[in-house]
Order: C-alpha cells, then sequence, then structure tokens
C-alpha cells in the first residue's frame, strides 16, 4: 500500500480489516503500511516512524496495549499518535496507551475523522 501523505500504521492480525483500514488511510490521502502483529507493527513503526498508528487491542503474541505503550515511551517514537482498535469499547485506556480509541466494526467515515482529529491536533 502507498501514496503520497504522511505514513499511517494499521497494526492488526485481521487481514480483510487491515486491509479495509489501509485502503480508507490511503483515500483519505495518507500513506497506508500494514503488520499483521504486534512485533512487526513495533517494528514498522520504529522504522517508518509514522504518524499515526492504529493498533488492534488483541493480537496474538504481542497485544496493542503493549505496543502502544512501547511506542509512548521511547524518545523515537513518542510523538506518533495512537488509537487503540477493539471490538469492545475501550475508554480507559485513553491517555494510558493511547489518545483514543475505536469500536469494531469501523466505518470509513469514522477512520476519516479520526485522522482529521488527531493529526491536525498534533500539527497544532
Amino acid at each position: 500500500m502507498s501514496n503520497s501523505g504522511p505514513t499511517v500504521l494499521v497494526v492488526d492480525d485481521d487481514p480483510a480489516f487491515a486491509e479495509f483500514m489501509g485502503k480508507t488511510i490511503e483515500a483519505a490521502g495518507y500513506k497506508a503500511a500494514v503488520a499483521y502483529n504486534g512485533t512487526e507493527g513495533l517494528r514498522l513503526a520504529r522504522t517508518l516512524l509514522p504518524v499515526l498508528v492504529f493498533c488492534d487491542l488483541s493480537m496474538p503474541g504481542l497485544g496493542g496495549v503493549e505496543v502502544l505503550r512501547m511506542l509512548r515511551g521511547e524518545p523515537a517514537t513518542a510523538h506518533i499518535a495512537r488509537v487503540l482498535v477493539s471490538g469492545h469499547v475501550c475508554p480507559h485506556l485513553h491517555g494510558i496507551a493511547a489518545e483514543s480509541s475505536l469500536a469494531k466494526p469501523v466505518t470509513a467515515e469514522t477512520v476519516r475523522r479520526v485522522l482529521d482529529t488527531l493529526l491536525k491536533a498534533k500539527a497544532a
């Protein structure tokens, strides 16, 4: 997946959901990168330094909270906006691991709204 805008990373073990997110992100004018597990997500985040990471809460191995906490704790990746995505609403995790959370199923409109809100806030 590619585009000419800033990079947004999707970390999700569901290939269909990750593809939907990637296409939605690209349609919004961003470059999309996808990782299918937490370990690969950390590697890509450290390499690509995306402006935002959408990360699934429940994945085999390294889960979403751990991935986002690690990114927040590293100086090179602490600036990355973080969104936890789950089949369950997780408002108690705002501020701990992520600036926001999304409950699946997610619509393209919701993804675009989160991109606009978080990335404009970071740019301000």
